[in-house]
């Protein structure tokens, strides 16, 4: 799949599961002048917006909440000790590690 097209699906997947970003709901990708590479986020009732880059979105903890969900997962016990985390806090440390992190968002719309 296209990055613009990965990136598109996986803000549609997290704008339906409640994330705002910085309270603007509605989004465009730009790849022009006004916005390099980036996401604008606008308000449809007064066109005003604001762009912020693909990594300022997606790396995001709000971002990745609504992508990936708040559920904790429970890991089992590891030497008598419970282990569990945060699905979008485990997701979002493995992305960070990616070369290429849109990719591994990939997988998951």
């Amino acid at each position: 799949m296209e990055t613009k097209t990965i990136l598109k699906k996986a803000i549609e997947k997290a704008v339906e599961n409640g994330f705002e970003a910085f309270g603007w709901e509605t989004f465009e990708l730009y790849y022009e002048y006004a916005c390099l590479a980036g996401v604008r986020f606008y308000d449809v009732d007064s066109d005003k917006g604001t762009c912020f880059s693909t990594t300022e979105i997606i790396f995001s903890h709000d971002f990745a909440k609504a992508f990936w969900g708040e559920k904790r997962v429970e890991n089992g016990t590891n030497n008598s000790i419970e282990t569990s985390y945060d699905n979008w806090r485990h997701h979002l440390k493995i992305m960070v590690l990616e070369e290429e992190p849109i990719k591994y968002l990939e997988k998951f719309i």
